[in-house]
């Protein structure tokens, strides 16, 4: 989308490139079909994941314990640079999970977005 002849999007990832940024990884889940050997199992959910970079949430976090190491309760808005997620055809979603750094996951609690979806500002809570 562009203002006055500008790309809103591509501006605002020029401005902060990936180098510079977390990277992360957006899950999104997708219903399945049914199995029509195990109708009692319901939808198999199939996932796929997206690259994607930003800026991660800025809280203190509790680590719940050494069996689940990458865990963590706590949460904040995070954002997500849209051009990133844009040129892929996705955004983030309620119920998304979010990996930042290779390490901690959370999941999206609520999506905020300007008009030009050049930066997503996530509501996270601990995976």
């Amino acid at each position: 989308m562009k203002l006055f002849g500008v790309d809103i999007q591509a501006e605002m990832a020029s401005a902060m490139p990936a180098s510079d940024l977390t990277s992360m990884v957006l899950t999104k889940y997708t219903n399945g079909t049914p199995d029509p050997l195990h109708l009692t199992n319901g939808m198999a959910p199939t996932t796929t994941a997206y690259t994607c970079h930003g800026i991660p949430p800025m809280v203190k976090m509790k680590r719940l314990g050494d069996d689940k190491p990458n865990v963590h309760v706590g949460g904040g808005t995070l954002r997500i640079v849209g051009k990133s997620l844009a040129d892929q055809g996705v955004a983030p979603e309620k119920g998304d999970l979010i990996q930042v750094d290779g390490a901690i996951t959370y999941t999206i609690e609520a999506v905020e977005w300007d008009g030009y979806k050049a930066m997503f500002a996530c509501r996270v809570r601990g995976a």
